[in-house]
């Protein structure tokens, strides 16, 4: 018998399709709608409780972060999260349609827009919202929201360029130092205090230590290296890179980037958004975004298992 011709499907098993049947049954009857009500009050009690913080006075600094079913330009759906930065709860995702958007990677600032709207009508007090540096994001807050300080996440920043360079043959000193760039700027993030300024000055130090030199004189200022004395069996896992030459001028000028620069005053907070990258990573494992935030929202403040 030509098992395409079947009545029980491609499988031709009568009980393997009896029970998808009854598992699609059970899910939009049963399954669906209880993690529909389950994901409807976790809602608002969360937000219950930031509007309690606005009535008190105080505000709620949020991050925001899109994922896509696909990437690049053919995406069809979008999914905008916004996260507590202080509970680590998930207090808002939306679901965007590429219909509702001029373009696949137009459905981002359709998501933030429509959440960052639905929480500020909510009447929860935001302060601070933390993003990527998307340039659509970025006009809607300067546009839009003038009020709301905008801090970017500084992972991953200026890396693609800096081992981009590094794959150049002249470049080759550089390749050891690119994770140590990516720590760098997030050790200048956090010990910054605030201060942008010194954030800056924190960053560009890195062009010093990469040359074997840990005091410097700047502006008539005398500066050092914040680690411990290096031993001679740390100095020989990296090449010191020499001044002037072709790996130090490229990192100079990953370093020394002028939007970089300009960026790294929406960076002086120390927020980013990785958080919201473990609830993506939910989402592939549960497929719908409302059930992967119960996960994220329950598990919230949890000690996390740590590796000996």
């Amino acid at each position: 018998m030509d098992m395409s011709q079947s009545p029980f499907g491609e499988c031709g098993d009568p009980v393997l399709s009896c029970q998808e049947d009854n598992i699609l049954f059970t899910s939009i009857n049963y399954l669906i709608p209880v993690i529909q009500k389950a994901y409807t009050d976790m809602q608002e009690i969360n937000l219950s409780e930031l509007q309690e913080t606005a009535s008190a006075g105080g505000n709620t600094d949020v991050g925001g972060d899109a994922r896509s079913d696909s990437p690049g330009y053919s995406a069809k759906y979008t999914c905008y999260s916004f996260m507590d930065d202080a509970t680590k709860k998930i207090i808002m995702s939306d679901l965007i349609q590429v219909s509702e958007a001029t373009s696949s990677p137009a459905m981002e600032a359709v998501g933030f827009r429509r959440g960052l709207d639905r929480l500020l009508d909510s009447g929860v007090s935001v302060d601070v919202v933390t993003t990527d540096r998307a340039p659509s994001i970025r006009k809607i807050i300067r546009e839009s929201y003038p009020d709301l300080r905008h801090q970017f996440d500084p992972c991953m920043l200026q890396k693609k360029k800096a081992t981009a360079a590094a794959r150049k043959k002249e470049n080759r000193d550089l390749q050891p130092w690119i994770k140590s760039m990516a720590n760098h700027l997030w050790w200048s993030c956090s010990g910054c205090a605030g201060d942008e300024k010194g954030l800056k000055r924190m960053w560009t130090s890195i062009l010093h230590h990469v040359c074997g030199i840990h005091r410097w004189e700047e502006d008539g200022q005398e500066y050092k290296c914040n680690h411990d004395d290096i031993g001679d069996d740390q100095q020989i896992r990296k090449k010191w890179l020499k001044k002037g030459s072709p790996a130090w001028n490229a990192l100079k000028a990953v370093v020394l980037d002028k939007n970089l620069l300009r960026d790294l005053t929406n960076m002086t907070l120390f927020k980013h958004t990785g958080n919201l990258e473990v609830f993506h990573s939910s989402m592939l494992k549960y497929s719908a975004e409302k059930r992967a935030a119960l996960h994220i929202c329950h598990h919230a403040g949890k000690t996390t298992a740590q590796c000996n």
